[in-house]
This record gives C-alpha cells, structure tokens and sequence, in this order.
C-alpha cells in the first residue's frame, strides 16, 4: 500500500506536451534522489582504489535505477526506441533534443488556441471556463502567462452569444473581479438556465406557474378602480324615460294634422291663405272697421242730398 509521501508518478509520455512531462520527471527523479546521476560523470574506472571502485558500483546502481525509471514512464512505440539506449544520460539528451525543439514549436500552437478559442452553447458554458484556464495555465508554463485581469477579460469575451448580455452586465461592474469568482458567476447563472429550461420542458409546472400568474393578474384586477362597483363605474346605466312608440318617429303634418308627411307636400289646401306673401302683417283694427261702417252711409246721403 502506497504512503501519503511517496512521490506522484506522471504519466506515459507519448510524444506529446514534452516540456510538462519533463517537469513532472524531474520532480519524480528527484524525490527518488535519482536525478542528480545524469548530471553527474562518472569515477574514473582506471584508478583501483577501494573508494573509487565502491563509488563506481554505487553509480551505476544509481544509473541503472534512473533508466529503468524513465524507461518505464514511456510508451511502447518509445520504450522500444529508448531501451537500447545504456544510460540515463543518454536517454535524456535525446529526449530533450527530439521533443525539446518540437515543443517549442507548440509554443505558437498553444497562442493559436487561446485566439482562436470560442465558447458555444452546445456544450456547457463552466466546462469551457474550465478548458480556457488550463490554456491560460499552459501558456504561463510556456513564459507566455497572462494577469490574471487579462484572463478574466477574455474570458468574458469569449463567452457564447447567448450569454450577450450576461457578459455586458459583468463588464459593468467597477470592482475587480479574479478567475475564482468569476467561475462562481459562471456556474450560478448556468443552473438559473438549466432551471428555467426545465420548467420550459416540463408541461406540469409550465400550467402552474401559468395558473399562479392568472390569480396574480385576477387578484390585482379585483383591487383596481375597473371593478364592478368602482369609482369609474358609479353611474348607473341610462334608460330610456318612456315607452318608444313606432309612430313618434313618422313626421306630423302641422297643416292637416295627419302623421307620415311634411307640411310643404301637403294636397291639402292652406286653412288660412293660400299664399303667404299676399297675407296682412297685422290684424285689422275692429273698432276702426266700426266707425267706418257708421259713418260712410251718412255722408252718402248728405252728398246725394245736396246734389
């Protein structure tokens, strides 16, 4: 059974990420106290002193031990390469010089990926966050690290577009924001989604949140100045004051007294003139009509008489 302090192998190298299995072989090695031997030269194999010869013994344990180990944190394609190889030594400088220089040029590569990096809504937003800050970490390890404001700025920008406006209102805030925090945004506005997106896919809750919204608007409509009996609606309605009758609405004949036509096409002849231009303004005087009849035969006489 392992301990708690027995070094973390790294895994196989295959071929690829050279440059952090190295790191990791180099922190493996030396936890082992292996990886000082292949700096190291060897005793001088011509002077047979006692303590050179023990020391001699003692390094190519050391040695072997230290190939073993590196051999065995490879690949079969690899291992069958690097097993001919007699040293440790050897093994790492050849290492280093095959996929020491094709790591520099994945150096460009990772820059490319970080560019180029674009979130969708295919896959989840937090998962993404997560693969953009194992980018951010490779290029760090690369001497190619960014702040951490820079991180965040970018991640930002490369969110899908349907988080448009989740990303404006992040940019709006004044105070500074890390990674961790950021993440955590991240994560609670997703199962705001992913709640709504059930309720949306659900028919049962979809009716009761519909059914708790109509009382909503019944509720509020009961307590407003639209319902029956409120201050709009205090007026009672008008009726009508008296029974219409269908014969009100023909016209009335002022000069015959019959219903159904006008005065002006009227057969009947006028009551009182015929033509109303040709009628006196006024009513003659009686009492004038009287002294007149009086009089005139009086004066008749007397002229007949003096004649």
């Amino acid at each position: 059974m392992a301990n708690a302090s027995d070094p973390v192998p790294p895994e196989k190298f295959n071929g690829n990420n050279f440059k952090r299995w190295r790191q990791k072989m180099e922190i493996f090695l030396t936890t082992l106290g292996l990886f000082s031997i292949i700096f190291d030269s060897p005793p001088n194999e011509e002077e047979n002193e006692p303590a050179r010869t023990c020391n001699l013994e003692e390094f190519k344990k050391k040695d072997y031990l230290c190939r073993g180990r590196i051999l065995s944190y490879l690949t079969d394609p690899l291992f069958d390469v690097y097993c001919t190889f007699k040293t440790s030594k050897e093994i790492w400088d050849d290492l280093n010089k095959k996929y020491g220089i094709q790591d520099a040029g994945m150096d460009k590569y990772a820059a490319s990926q970080f560019l180029s990096y674009k979130m969708v809504d295919t896959k989840p937003v937090v998962d993404q966050a997560h693969e953009l800050t194992v980018i951010y970490h490779e290029l760090g390890l690369r001497g190619m690290g960014i702040t951490e404001s820079l991180q965040v700025a970018c991640t930002i920008d490369k969110l899908p577009p349907s988080w448009k406006d989740f990303g404006l209102s992040l940019k709006h805030k004044t105070e500074d924001m890390t990674m961790k925090t950021l993440l955590s945004a991240i994560r609670i506005q997703e199962q705001h989604l992913e709640k709504d997106n059930e309720q949306l896919m659900n028919p049962e809750l979809l009716t009761k949140v519909n059914f708790v919204e109509s009382q909503n608007k019944t509720h509020k409509f009961k307590n407003s100045k639209f319902e029956k009996g409120g201050p709009r609606n205090k007026r009672k309605p008008m009726k009508p004051k008296h029974h219409i009758n269908k014969n009100d609405r023909k016209p009335i004949c002022y000069n015959c007294g019959k219903l159904g036509h006008m005065a002006r096409v009227c057969r009947m002849k006028k009551k009182k003139y015929q033509n109303y231009e040709h009628a006196p303004s006024q009513p003659a005087n009686p009492q004038t009509n009287m002294v007149l009849s009086s009089t005139g035969p009086t004066s008749t006489d007397d002229r007949s008489g003096a004649a």
